[in-house]
């Protein structure tokens, strides 16, 4: 709601989507650049947040790379003036898997045409709307009787609400920024905490 108060959105997808605030909405094959270019004519702010996460899934090169570079493409001939992409935590720590590889190659297709982009990696995001990760948690503890969960000292998460991630993200445009910036919760909770917590 924070970026509806500031900014008219237009909301580019390969699917129906309804989210309160988005008045307009532009739906396409998002592998096509003429699609793409057409649908940010107008537009001065393009933040790009698809992806997909699994590691496994046979689209993801496809998905996270090649529609990126078409999407950076189209980008510079709708004269976009600011490039925001929501990368991943992951690359910062050099994490070993086809989702991180495939951020980090968006990363650099990305500086390279737009060499003043915000580049956001985030940490595990958590809200309204999240049906993975922290949703998934929360519904395993509401349904079975005992979780088991990961004890050793580096099986934490820091994870992000939603409405701060968007807050960064506007001051981000605020102040111009441009860079790489990794960001996550404010502190570090075992998953033995969390679980405690959503109790």
């Amino acid at each position: 709601k924070e970026l509806f108060k500031h900014y008219n959105l237009r909301a580019l997808s390969n699917h129906p989507i309804k989210v309160d605030g988005i008045t307009q909405y532009k739906m396409g094959d998002l592998s096509d650049e003429n699609f793409l270019t057409d649908s940010l004519k107008g537009c001065d702010i393009l933040l790009h947040a698809a992806a997909i996460t699994n590691a496994f899934d046979p689209q993801l090169k496809n998905v996270n790379i090649l529609y990126t570079s078409n999407l950076v493409n189209a980008a510079k001939k709708a004269k976009i003036k600011k490039f925001i992409y929501v990368s991943s935590e992951n690359v910062t720590y050099g994490c070993k898997d086809p989702y991180t590889w495939s951020k980090g190659e968006a990363e650099r297709i990305i500086i390279k045409v737009f060499p003043e982009a915000l580049i956001i990696r985030p940490s595990i995001i958590f809200g309204r709307g999240d049906k993975r990760y922290l949703s998934i948690f929360t519904k395993a503890i509401k349904t079975w009787p005992i979780i088991p969960v990961f004890s050793a000292k580096d099986s934490s998460l820091q994870p992000v609400y939603i409405d701060d991630l968007v807050r960064i993200i506007l001051n981000g445009l605020r102040k111009n920024k441009k860079g790489i910036y990794t960001v996550v919760g404010a502190e570090p909770l075992s998953f033995e905490k969390i679980g405690k917590i959503i109790q």
